[in-house]
């Protein structure tokens, strides 16, 4: 594994659904006679690809991601849904104040270009930081964002 990996598991081996809604050139490895694995340059972050919407309506799919230090997570997808996900931060509170400034102020498309480098920005970072020092302001937050 490299310092990110990222990656999803179904169960069965039924590659022609597989290779019919991964993009070419995915990488699908048989892990043993009920898992298959399968990795495409779609993989990224904490969201999965856009293909495994459409592959969980005709086999679930568990997505999973490990950002090394930062944050690991999974989603299982059965039926075109996601049915079940766990993010885990190393860097929670600062997921948590730009998620708190991103709600607060939709119409800036780079919230973190916003809070650091805009004078105005830079206030409003600081000021959603002294809230989240309250301890009831923090768990309303954390409560929202679960």
């Amino acid at each position: 594994m490299s310092e990110f990996t990222y990656g999803s598991l179904t169960s069965g081996n039924d590659r022609t659904l597989l290779k019919k809604y991964c993009p070419r050139g995915s990488a699908i490895c048989r892990l043993n006679e009920r898992w298959t694995a399968f990795f495409t340059e779609e993989d990224g972050v904490i969201s999965s690809p856009n293909n495994i919407l459409e592959l969980s309506k005709e086999m679930p799919v568990f997505y999973f991601y490990n950002l090394e230090d930062h944050c690991w997570g999974y989603q299982i997808w059965s039926q075109g849904e996601k049915v079940s996900s766990l993010h885990f931060s190393y860097e929670f509170e600062a997921e948590l104040l730009f998620s708190v400034a991103q709600k607060r102020y939709p119409d800036q498309k780079n919230i973190a270009s916003f809070l650091f480098e805009d004078e105005e920005g830079q206030s409003i970072y600081e000021q959603i930081e002294s809230e989240l020092s309250d301890p009831a302001f923090f768990e309303k937050e954390l409560a929202n964002h679960f």
